[in-house]
Formats: C-alpha cells, sequence, structure tokens
C-alpha cells in the first residue's frame, strides 16, 4: 500500500474509533463452524440486558463500516447491534477459495446467532446483503422479528425506463452478463467511476473521512477474492414462491436514483413478499448507498418501523417518501 494510502488509512482508524466510543460499539470475532472467522461490531445497551437485537448485513464488495453514518445518529442505543462482516468482506475469511454462496453465508449467521445465544433479531440487509437476509429470514424463522431491505439483491433485474441513462457495463451488469461487474475494480480509474456510479452525490465514502486512495488501493487488493465471491453469488435469486413465504413484517427501501439495482425491483418486492404487503415504500433522493448518503432520514424510519414491529401496529403510512 502507498505512503499516502496508508497515511489515509489511519485517519479514517481514527474517525471510526471515535464512533466506536461514542456507540459502544466492540470489534469481537467468530471462529465459525466452517473455520472462517467472522468479525462483527456489538453494542448493548448498558441499562438492558434484554435488549432487542438488530443485525446489519452489508452489500457486496462493502463492508460492517458502511453503517457508522447510520448508527451514529443515536437512534438504536437502546437495541443490541450487530454490525457484521460477510465471510469475503471486511475482516471477515478472506481467502479466495472459501464458500461464499448466500446459503453457506446464511449458515455461518445462523452458527453465529446460535453462539451469541440471540433469540429473536431484527434483520436490515443491503443490496446482496439483502439477498442474504431474506434466505436467512427463510431458514430461521422463529428468530428473525423483522425484516429490512435496503436496495435489495435477490431477484430478476428489470429493464431500465431509460437504457440510455445507464453505463453499458452497468447495463449488462444489470441483465445478468457474468463477465461484467463494475463493482470490482483492478485499476485506480475504475474506482472512481464506481462511485460516482454507486453514490447519487458522489463517493459517500469521503464523506465519511475515508480517503479515496486507501479504499482504492484496498479495493485493488482484494480483486482475487471479490471475483470468487462473484461467481458464486451472480446467479443467486429467490423464486416467486419463496419470496412469498416471507412472512416477517417487511420494510423496502430504495434510492431513487439507484444505478446498481433498479428501484423498480422495490415494487416487485412490496407485491410478492408476504411481510411486505400493505406498507410504503420508503423512496430517498438516494443511489445505491441510502444509509451513507441519508442517514439520518433512514435511521428515523427504519426505528419506527422496529418500533411498530413491537408494538404491533403496522399500518404502513409512515414510510411515505422523502
Amino acid at each position: 500500500m502507498s505512503v499516502r494510502a496508508t497515511i489515509e488509512e489511519k485517519f479514517y482508524r481514527r474517525y471510526i474509533e471515535k464512533i466506536f466510543d461514542r456507540r459502544n460499539l466492540q470489534r469481537k470475532t467468530f471462529p465459525g463452524n466452517d473455520g472462517v472467522e467472522l468479525v462483527y461490531l456489538e453494542s448493548r445497551p448498558p441499562a438492558d440486558a434484554d435488549a432487542e437485537t438488530v443485525l446489519f448485513i452489508h452489500g457486496f464488495t462493502s463492508d460492517k463500516e458502511t453503517w457508522l453514518s447510520m448508527v451514529d445518529t443515536g437512534l438504536f442505543q437502546d437495541y443490541r447491534m450487530i454490525l457484521l462482516d460477510l465471510a469475503g468482506h471486511g475482516e471477515s475469511g478472506l481467502d479466495p477459495e472459501n464458500d461464499y454462496k448466500v446459503p453457506m453465508q446464511v449458515c455461518r449467521i445462523c452458527a453465529l446467532m446460535e453462539d451469541t445465544s440471540i433469540k429473536r433479531v431484527h434483520v436490515i440487509g443491503h443490496s446482496m446483503g439483502g439477498a442474504v437476509a431474506m434466505r436467512y429470514a427463510l431458514k430461521d424463522r422463529d428468530r428473525v422479528k423483522s425484516l429490512a431491505l435496503m436496495s435489495s439483491a435477490g431477484c430478476a433485474q428489470p429493464e431500465p425506463d431509460c437504457p440510455d441513462q445507464v453505463p453499458e457495463e452497468f447495463h449488462a451488469f444489470r441483465l445478468g452478463n457474468p463477465g461484467i461487474n463494475p463493482l470490482i475494480v483492478s485499476e485506480k480509474w475504475e474506482f472512481k467511476k464506481k462511485m460516482e456510479w454507486v453514490a447519487h452525490s458522489g463517493s459517500t465514502r469521503c464523506k465519511a473521512g475515508l480517503g479515496n486512495h486507501y479504499v482504492t488501493e484496498r479495493d485493488i487488493q482484494r480483486q482475487p477474492t471479490f471475483e470468487a465471491i462473484w461467481q458464486d453469488i451472480k446467479d443467486e435469486t429467490l423464486s416467486e414462491k419463496e419470496l412469498q413465504s416471507i412472512e416477517q413484517p417487511t420494510l423496502i427501501i430504495w434510492g431513487e436514483h439507484d444505478k446498481i439495482l433498479s428501484p423498480k425491483m422495490a415494487g416487485y418486492y412490496k407485491k410478492t413478499i408476504h411481510g411486505a404487503r400493505g406498507r410504503r415504500i420508503l423512496r430517498l433522493v438516494a443511489g445505491h448507498m441510502p444509509m451513507m448518503e441519508r442517514p439520518k432520514k433512514v435511521a428515523r424510519v427504519y426505528r419506527a418501523f422496529l418500533k411498530q414491529v413491537n408494538t404491533g401496529y403496522l399500518d404502513g403510512q409512515f414510510c411515505s417518501g422523502d
């Protein structure tokens, strides 16, 4: 890693450590039943040992720290929070030879929940993490209390309304071209281009205090692992029957300017997922990363959703949009 990237990493680590301190987040590890170590952040409300748990699951090529802007709003301090690095991401199991298929990621989560003795959990997943979250909700129905899907993968992509507004490589990616994935970078210029299209208002990572050089060089180094993960997950879709069988209360959040996963998918999820019927979709002026681009709005709505789940009052009217 270059000198500049190393310096930027030090500043970033100082920045997130301050958030860790403010939100009582502690770094923990779980050896895993298959030998793949998982790393996660956990916080527990100091005055409530029986607090409900929220599990945050990030997307492809991302990590647990993408949730920090949302967590740092302070709206989840009375919950036990677990911000997980899925295998192959962040600090968890980066060997390209590991099994990164969604069912295996779900098995690892099940093992983690058993190890932490969590009886009930609210799950929020972003992008690929949304597909993982849905699979987990189906596999561990008694434990998963609610589900939130943010710009979630897991079903076939529809054609864009205006194909000319989507770059050729992203259009091919949306249509399932297995040889193209603009989220995997091997050159510095590719990372800059990726961020221009991932976020509606520019590089959200930089807004969080993370320098481009550090993230660029880190992602280039991890290209072999990301390529292996992509081969394992590129064909992952849930059938209509599987989606219909998701009965947990489900909140859907989407950026209106998402170029990675079509906003049309939100409507499909709403009408197909049993637990999402009758509730409005939260649509935001954002790209593919609402929790980083609009953290306060997302946090407020998600907090209100959790409250409604716990009171049993789910009228669906609070998710009225931006």
